[in-house]
């Protein structure tokens, strides 16, 4: 406490106009400096030796960190610059906050930038470890016991909490406030991520699902009506694709385009009522086969429906229904002519190209005597 209280008080000291327009350089002890108006503490008195003015590849250093800045803290051999700590005790109502970063920007030039908070690790050699901007422990030393869980409809009071992002902030003090633009920017400021976010495979907690009832660690919770967008490549401007969940607990999918699914084994469509596609145009394509099935009920049943027609073709072999007239119709993928055809109107079954010599029909092929036109199945 003694040391914070000290420098608060350096800090207080320097930034005074009257003393850092008059100080010039004052030594204290225990490597601490105030020099033309800043705190330098550690390694900081060395202000043109110290790793800040180097360059580490580029043809500028981070000087601007060092010279623009109030207070520097640079450990002399310490991996830790700078400590700052609080607590709650007893039944103290009030907040515990360890450090508070506030910036304002009241500039009326668009460019100006305003950040409570700046980090940026490097990291230089193939040879070392992580570089880490920030990273965020949340310790939970109490059971969960019968708390429920955060959703997006509540929050619980007494848990946990990596990184809490508001809007609006204190409105006693804001007020009024509008809605921000962005919570969570993720960008390339001269290159770019290899990935945007990574869960670990052990670090989320393996949840039943009340909807699936299924097990899984749950990475994404939204309320109803928000939905996930790609944008267009074309103007970059408007939405070309996204997945929408509504209040009824309909999930939603909309495209320009196409919609692809590319699956290694089974792609399993399952629903209590119907499944209903919508389209002007439906292709179902797969190298081996497709299978459209329905259960036992007696009233269960496939339909296949189009305003104008409705078929099903592989590999030469169709099968029909047109607006005219009722057809099942399979034709061979050589001749093209239907091999039978039932017609709407009357009820006939037309079959077409049925052999008629017993020599060019195969074992329990079908051929019609030519005699008398009777359908007969060649056994032998």
């Amino acid at each position: 406490m003694k040391t914070l209280f000290l420098c608060a008080a350096l800090t207080a000291i320097a930034t005074t106009p009257s003393f850092a327009d008059s100080a010039k350089k004052i030594t204290m002890a225990n490597g601490i400096v105030v020099d033309g108006g800043q705190v330098l503490l550690g390694d900081a008195v060395n202000k043109s030796d110290t790793f800040l003015t180097k360059k580490t590849g580029g043809s500028y250093n981070l000087e601007w960190a060092q010279k623009q800045a109030e207070l520097v803290v640079i450990p002399e051999g310490n991996d830790v610059a700078a400590t700052f700590a609080s607590q709650n005790t007893g039944n103290d109502n009030d907040r515990a906050i360890s450090i508070v970063a506030i910036t304002k920007n009241a500039s009326r030039n668009k460019s100006a930038t305003s950040q409570a908070i700046y980090a940026e690790a490097v990291r230089v050699s193939p040879k070392s470890g992580n570089a880490t901007g920030i990273e965020v422990d949340a310790a939970n030393m109490v059971p969960k016991g019968g708390r429920g869980d955060v959703n997006p409809f509540q929050n619980q009071l007494g848990v946990a909490m990596g990184v809490w992002v508001a809007s609006g902030a204190d409105a006693k003090v804001h007020a009024p406030t509008y809605p921000a633009q962005t919570a969570v920017s993720v960008v390339n400021n001269g290159n770019t991520w290899d990935q945007g976010l990574v869960l670990k495979h052990n670090s989320l907690t393996p949840t039943q699902s009340a909807l699936t009832k299924k097990t899984a660690g749950r990475a994404v919770e939204m309320a109803p009506n928000h939905h996930v967008s790609w944008y267009s490549n074309a103007d970059k401007v408007h939405e070309a694709a996204a997945i929408v969940g509504r209040n009824s607990g309909a999930l939603e999918i909309h495209a320009e385009q196409n919609i692809s699914v590319d699956v290694g084994q089974d792609f399993l469509v399952a629903a209590e009522d119907e499944v209903i596609v919508q389209a002007a145009r439906v292709a179902l394509d797969a190298q081996k086969s497709i299978q459209i099935t329905a259960d036992d009920a007696p009233d269960s049943f496939v339909r296949m429906t189009g305003r104008q027609s409705a078929q099903l073709e592989a590999s030469g072999t169709r099968v029909a229904a047109n607006a005219a007239g009722l057809s099942v119709a399979a034709i061979a993928q050589s001749g093209g002519e239907p091999i039978f055809f039932v017609s709407k109107e009357d009820s006939t079954l037309y079959i077409y190209n049925i052999p008629t010599n017993p020599k060019h029909v195969k074992r329990n092929g079908v051929y019609a005597d030519p005699k008398t036109g009777v359908l007969k199945i060649k056994l032998q």
